[in-house]
């Protein structure tokens, strides 16, 4: 019986064929992996966003809160001692990372009667409980760290130390929403160097320009982003970026 082997030409060609097949396996597994790494980039972008926003949101909220030791006591010298300015401010000089705008908060925490301790309804930019006879003072700022990596960061004593709290937020611009009636109605949002008086500033606006973790697009993108009065890019590397806006109304004063 005569035993035939494989050509050249026939081998030729499975080799071909096996090289196609290799070759679209690979091209699939690469897409699946470059889809799932831009969409896990995607997500903690989102998930970035959803926690700055909201601790930056819930400290700006109670700016103003005063819990008078004595609640029903409207005796203007006892106010007058818990009063304090709320808000300060401090335009930035610039885009680069660390040069964007910086707001600061101030207010009074809440205590516990039964114990005398901070019963933890007021929380400092940290998390930490602030007492009724505590003046919180809450710095935000976008701070490169020194890998050069911007994280948005919180101060409680002025600026002297800093803490990070959330990774890859590039620049923050804010506007201070004033009042000039009675109703205090918001009538304007200018920047900190035109606000003259900010016992009239109720509400704030707040720009926060998030990016990815990683470089994963494709190619740098020529999209521009206007936070406030300040317009940041294109940028010429391949990270995602994405802009938040919020108008936050600061708090009155508890009685």
């Amino acid at each position: 019986m005569n035993q035939r082997g494989f050509s050249l030409v026939e081998l030729l060609i499975s080799m071909l064929i096996s090289s196609l097949v290799v070759l679209a396996v690979v091209g699939v597994y690469t897409g699946s992996r470059e889809s799932y790494t831009t969409q896990d980039e995607v997500g903690r972008l989102h998930e970035n966003m959803r926690i700055g926003n909201a601790i930056v949101e819930r400290t700006l909220r109670q700016g103003n809160h005063k819990q008078f030791p004595t609640p029903r006591d409207q005796n203007p010298m006892l106010v007058a001692a818990f009063s304090f300015v709320p808000i300060a401010g401090a335009d930035g000089t610039g885009t680069a990372p660390g040069a964007s705008d910086a707001v600061e908060i101030s207010y009074n925490g809440s205590t516990d009667a039964a114990t005398a301790l901070a019963d933890g309804l007021v929380v400092d930019c940290l998390g930490a409980s602030v007492t009724s006879a505590t003046q919180s003072r809450n710095r935000f700022q976008v701070r490169p760290e020194a890998d050069g990596r911007p994280w948005l960061a919180c101060s409680t004593d002025g600026g002297t130390t800093w803490t990070p709290l959330i990774p890859d937020v590039e620049a923050m611009e804010v506007l201070y929403g004033l009042y000039s009636s009675e109703n205090r109605s918001v009538t304007s949002f200018v920047p900190w160097t035109a606000v003259t008086d900010p016992l009239r500033v109720v509400a704030l606006k707040i720009h926060l320009l998030y990016r990815s973790n990683n470089e994963v697009a494709a190619a740098p993108s020529p999209l521009t982003y206007t936070l406030a009065e300040r317009v940041y890019g294109p940028y010429s590397d391949r990270f995602l970026r994405s802009l938040s806006e919020m108008t936050i109304v600061i708090r009155s004063v508890a009685l």
